[in-house]
Order: C-alpha cells, then sequence, then structure tokens
C-alpha cells in the first residue's frame, strides 16, 4: 500500500506457472499404505457413486463382489477426499477404479470397499439377502446394520438404570432422519 491506495499486478505466465499448487496432494505414507495393497483381495461398496467409484469397461460391478487390487492411480474429482484411487480387476479380467478409504471410516463417511469378507456365511441365507438389500430387522447386530445402511451420519451414547444403549442417526434435516436404538449389542427399535 502505498499512500492508502492499493495497487494491482498481473502476473506474467512464467510466475502462474510455477506459483501454482498440483490438484491434489497427498502424504508419501498414505501412498505407500494404498501401494501396500496390492494383490490383495477387496469387497466393493458403493459402486453407483461416481465420486468414490467408476469403470471404464462394459461390465456393471455389483456391491459386495470380490475385486483384486492391481495398482494405485493419483487422481482427484472432489476436493474433499484423497487423491488416491485403487485400481481393482474383477475375476473375468475388467477393470475399475475405487477410491482408497485410508484409515477405517466411522461417522459421516462410507467405506469404499471392504477388506474382510462383508457378509459372513455364518449369518445365515436369510440375513444375507437382507443385508444385500439394504433391509433392516430387530435383533441385527451393529456390523450388520453397518453393512446393511453404511456408517450412520451421528451417534449417540446413552445410559440409564436399564443398561446402557446407542442411537445411530441417519440422513439430514432436509431429507429425514431415521434413528436407529441399539441395546445390549442389537438392534432394537427403528424409528423413521
Amino acid at each position: 500500500l502505498k499512500r492508502k491506495k492499493k495497487y494491482k499486478r498481473k502476473k506474467s505466465s512464467l510466475e502462474e506457472k510455477y506459483t501454482t499448487l498440483p490438484n491434489h496432494l497427498y502424504l508419501l505414507s498414505d501412498y505407500k499404505n494404498a501401494k501396500a495393497m496390492f494383490g490383495i483381495d477387496i469387497w466393493l461398496n458403493n459402486v453407483v457413486d461416481i465420486s468414490s467409484f467408476f469403470s471404464y469397461s462394459e461390465k456393471l460391478f455389483k456391491r459386495f463382489e470380490k475385486v483384486k487390487v492391481v495398482d494405485v492411480h493419483t487422481y482427484q474429482n472432489d476436493d474433499k477426499d484423497w487423491p488416491l484411487w485403487l485400481i481393482i480387476e474383477s475375476k473375468d479380467g475388467q477393470r475399475g477404479n475405487v477410491r482408497y478409504n485410508g484409515a477405517k471410516k466411522t461417522l459421516g463417511r462410507q467405506n469404499y470397499y471392504f477388506i474382510e469378507d462383508p457378509l459372513p456365511k455364518n449369518w445365515g441365507r436369510d440375513t444375507i439377502a437382507l443385508v444385500r438389500n439394504g433391509g433392516l430387522e430387530i435383533n441385527m447386530s451393529k456390523k450388520q446394520v453397518r453393512i446393511s445402511q453404511g456408517n450412520p451420519d451421528i451417534i449417540n451414547n446413552t445410559s440409564s438404570r436399564h443398561g446402557i444403549g446407542q442411537q445411530w442417526i441417519y440422513g439430514d434435516s432436509l431429507g429425514g432422519k431415521t434413528y436407529l436404538y441399539f441395546e445390549y449389542g442389537g438392534l432394537s427399535f427403528i424409528q423413521d
């Protein structure tokens, strides 16, 4: 500021070229952790959200499909999440891209994939079918609800003389909320 006047100066093309930040940043440790997943099997979660999954192949990937990680790619199509993508390959050789999860996610964020089979056979056919279809049933475990519905937006812990419980809230104030109540580790009440 000179004499209380502001002066602007246009940057030269050379200054603009060398002083801008790249469109994505990540920690080298995160890249190494993603690269360490090379060759392991994962199970896909949300394959309809383009901000977390995309594929150029004609194959339609399915939720809970088992795929193999074949490489890591850096790319940012969103400004809020990891710029690291796992390149995956299905049993029939088709390829897709799923965003790297990073650390295990808990509140308000969905896991893009699972690192262990999300539908163990000991749950039984009926429960597996219910979870696959995104359904809920009284006495489901917290793990079954998380896999069926995703991670809750809010978790409230409650305690009383009757025991300790949790309230999981899905949704926002505009689109309506769903409240799930857990007692002794099982789903006890559903409120839409």
